[in-house]
């Protein structure tokens, strides 16, 4: 048995890594701007929920 094994990868191999790799950045633009709405709507409540935390905080000081 050889210990040493020799891997040979043919052009449609390269071909195909290309094609996932453009499929998953339009995947993942196409699925962005299908939920940007609900993005958008989600945001600004993580980032006043904390600001009006620490609003509170500083008013019980």
């Amino acid at each position: 048995m050889p210990r040493l094994a020799h891997a040979y990868l043919d052009p449609g191999t390269g071909s195909y890594i290309i094609q996932v790799i453009i499929a998953s950045v339009l995947g993942a633009s196409f699925a962005v701007r299908h939920f940007w709405q609900n993005i958008k709507k989600f945001m600004p409540r993580i980032f006043l929920k904390n600001k009006k935390k620490y609003d509170g905080e500083e008013d019980a000081k």
